[in-house]
């Protein structure tokens, strides 16, 4: 199990450190800003996204901060609580599944309730898990779904179905431990009328979501790494791995002037390797490589925390800094 590490923001802190790692980059010039846009519209506009193959490690990505309650079960649904949204993960295990793709699932958002189903074929109630009246209201317009590896299936072949939904009022915390309401009449399926359409008046509180995760081409830039990443500690323990990371408290307060704290730092993790970055300088990572053993990928977690220490060779002895 790793927990690398960012929690919810603390007010102003002094000394602020990210449970993680970092090395020293330079700020990018406004040519470079310039190029990566002109690659960007060389390509439509919509950056260029890889398709998986069968030999992609399953990875797990890390793009917000833990909320607490951190993780439940409701029902078949397994869910992720963050700062800004709400990640629920389906399994799909059987036959049923075989031959199925994103493209195959029609996924629905309103402010107030989620709707799956399978467009190809017939699953049952494989997907009433996922459908019902949410207790919280959401962005629809902000939502993704996508088709995503098991991470811990050795054939690689189980695949599991992941919608993140986007809070209304993001940094507040859901309290309850369960998402959707409870109810005899959940809806189950879609409202469709005898001839394959939604009603109108129904219809327009809905939004159809595309397949795919949100490209993080798509995040702006805030700080290079050289700039906040002041210095790197590491340790373990027998059941955790951590990075932390000193940031440099003036460089920090002029990125959460550009993007919330909780769209800071990004984080890829797989059962052997693991990347840490900061959200619209990806390709710059603060830390990139392999793992020395084996670690559960979807227990990663990021922390921002403040914490005191004694400030070296200040001609006072015993001079704390926070």
């Amino acid at each position: 199990q790793v927990r690398d590490g960012l929690a919810p923001c603390v007010p102003r802190p002094r000394l602020v450190a990210l449970v993680m790692a970092a090395v020293s980059r330079g700020r990018p010039t406004t040519r470079q800003q310039q190029q990566q846009q002109q690659r960007i519209a060389a390509l439509g506009g919509k950056p260029w996204k890889p398709k998986s193959s069968g030999g992609t490690l399953p990875v797990f990505r890390l793009r917000d901060l833990p909320a607490q309650p951190e993780r439940g079960v409701q029902g078949d649904v397994h869910w992720m609580h963050f700062a800004a949204s709400m990640q629920l993960r389906l399994q799909l295990r059987g036959d049923i599944w075989d031959g199925i793709a994103e493209e195959d699932f029609e996924v629905k958002v309103s402010e107030e309730e989620l709707c799956v189903r399978c467009t190809a074929k017939d699953v049952g109630s494989a997907l009433d898990a996922m459908n019902g009246k949410l207790k919280k209201e959401v962005n629809p317009k902000r939502c993704w779904f996508s088709i995503e590896k098991d991470l811990y299936d050795p054939t690689r072949k189980q695949r599991t179905l992941v919608v993140e939904l986007a809070k209304k009022a993001p940094g507040k915390p859901w309290s309850s431990d369960q998402i959707f309401q409870e109810t005899l009449f959940n809806r189950k399926s879609f409202a469709w009328t005898a001839n394959q359409t939604l009603v109108q008046a129904e219809a327009e509180k809905w939004v159809t979501l595309k397949p795919g995760r949100r490209s993080d081409v798509e995040d702006p830039f805030t700080v290079s790494r050289g700039w906040l990443c002041t210095e790197l500690e590491q340790g373990q323990t027998d059941e955790l791995v951590q990075f932390r990371v000193v940031l440099d408290q003036k460089k920090l307060d002029e990125a959460l002037e550009k993007v919330p704290y909780y769209h800071v730092f990004g984080a890829d993790c797989s059962e052997q390797y693991f990347k840490l970055f900061i959200r619209g300088d990806e390709s710059s990572p603060v830390l990139l490589g392999k793992l020395g053993g084996k670690v559960c990928p979807d227990q990663t977690l990021m922390e921002l925390t403040t914490f005191t220490r004694e400030v070296e060779g200040h001609r006072i002895a015993g001079t704390m800094e926070t």
